[in-house]
């Protein structure tokens, strides 16, 4: 059984974070096969979102010159077809490209920037990868296996695999956070989500993988649908 009041808390994080900017980049992000094919529209996409998008999800550092070198590293991403098989649900590839760019492109393996980017493309089937998330399939996959010392390794894989079993564990808890949002006015973020409830609750548990392990001082305060919803008035007066 989930912890309520994190699931609570992952709820209106997800609510916010989509709002606020994921389905933005998610509606471009979707469409980068067709970016790619014209150099201005990749160049603009280059220097306008992907750059912001790197610094704003922290994996920019992982990759090495970033600045100077981010255009290249989306060629090479389309070069190995890797939003081409995104789009196809091919979760593998995660690992594999990871594998190619470490020491050329990246410092290390940059799992984490290509899961983001991947779920940014196809959030229905790839979940975000990053220490807190992995930590926390560790602490629930341990709890359930006692003596066992790690449940995963730093594979995409592995953790895609083992999110996949949890959402179709927790599937009943994760949809009823469904109310939350026929509580919300009609928006084309929400609505997207009430279209599409198999990426809601992978938004979800994502977030609920975010917030677990990390030691309730480094938590944000919690931040609820009501005050969310005022604070969006300021925006659409």
């Amino acid at each position: 059984m989930l912890d309520q009041s994190l699931l609570r808390n992952a709820t209106n994080e997800a609510i916010y974070w989509w709002q606020r900017d994921e389905y933005f980049y998610h509606k471009i992000f979707s469409n980068i096969e067709e970016i790619v094919k014209e150099s201005t529209q990749i160049e603009f996409f280059t220097d306008y979102l992907f750059k912001t998008f790197a610094r704003q999800y922290s994996v920019h550092r992982t990759l090495k010159d970033f600045n100077n070198n981010a255009l290249n590293i989306l060629e090479f991403l389309n070069s190995e077809n890797f939003f081409n098989l995104v789009l196809k649900n091919q979760t593998n590839i995660i690992d594999k490209t990871a594998n190619k760019m470490k020491g050329s492109l990246a410092n290390g393996k940059p799992v984490s920037f290509l899961s983001k980017m991947a779920f940014l493309i196809n959030p229905k089937d790839f979940s975000l990868y990053d220490k807190y998330a992995r930590n926390s399939m560790n602490l629930i996959l341990k709890s359930k296996v006692s003596g066992k010392k790690k449940a995963i390794d730093k594979t995409y894989d592995q953790f895609i695999s083992k999110i996949n079993v949890e959402l179709e564990e927790n599937e009943s808890e994760l949809m009823s956070q469904l109310k939350t949002l026929h509580n919300l006015p009609q928006k084309i973020e929400t609505s997207y989500f009430e279209n599409n409830p198999r990426i809601f609750i992978r938004r979800i548990y994502d977030k609920y993988l975010w917030l677990l392990s990390q030691d309730r001082n480094e938590r944000r305060n919690s931040l609820d649908i009501i005050t969310q919803q005022k604070f969006w008035n300021y925006y659409e007066s």
